[in-house]
């Protein structure tokens, strides 16, 4: 949604006014009678509600997903200048890491495991190359945005976010008790090979 169909004029005016018509993502000063002004929601869900709306370009409007413009500004700077992922590369390389054929992958088959690989594609392919829905879904396969979002669900259920104390969500606090090693183990190892 571009914002130019749902809004009355005066509310339209009033958020550019607000912001300067600056759009909020990437600070770049736009001319008021631009075609690439728009109105983002910064909730979906939220409500139109004035809090809920800021200016934005139409080309970062369609990029930014579901993320604020404070989360859009850091992980636009977390990324190194002049990084170009490939999204072909991405999907590829998840493929190979799930030993699938890109068919395979990008097909229409829904058994759990190639829900998985995709679900990791679009993680990756969201965080790596910051594809809107729209452009993740046809990277695979010509899936529906709703489709994405699902599998961006998924993704987070089966990997949820990693504390900073424990970033590789690996340690003695992420095993569970019954499969812990005891800390000093007194036995040695036993030998593969005699």
């Amino acid at each position: 949604m571009n914002g130019r169909g749902n809004f009355s004029f005066k509310k339209r005016l009033r958020i550019y006014l607000r912001d300067a018509f600056t759009c909020r993502y990437c600070d770049r000063a736009m001319n008021p009678l631009s075609d690439d002004l728009s109105l983002d929601h910064v909730d979906p869900v939220g409500g139109d509600d004035d809090s809920n709306l800021v200016t934005s370009c139409i080309s970062c409007n369609s990029r930014k997903g579901s993320r604020t413009p404070e989360a859009w500004r850091a992980s636009a700077a977390a990324k190194p200048q002049g990084s170009n992922v490939n999204p072909s590369q991405v999907v590829v390389e998840v493929a190979r890491k799930h030993g699938l054929t890109l068919a395979r992958l990008t097909g229409p088959d829904r058994t759990a495991f190639l829900v998985v690989a995709r679900a990791e594609a679009a993680y990756r392919l969201r965080e790596e190359c910051a594809l809107s829905l729209k452009d993740i879904g046809r990277s695979l396969g010509g899936r529906d945005h709703s489709t994405i979002i699902h599998l961006l669900k998924k993704w987070r259920s089966v990997y949820p976010p990693v504390d900073a104390a424990n970033q590789h969500g690996v340690g003695k606090d992420s095993v569970p008790s019954a499969l812990a090693l005891p800390d000093s183990d007194p036995s040695p190892a036993p030998a593969l090979y005699p």
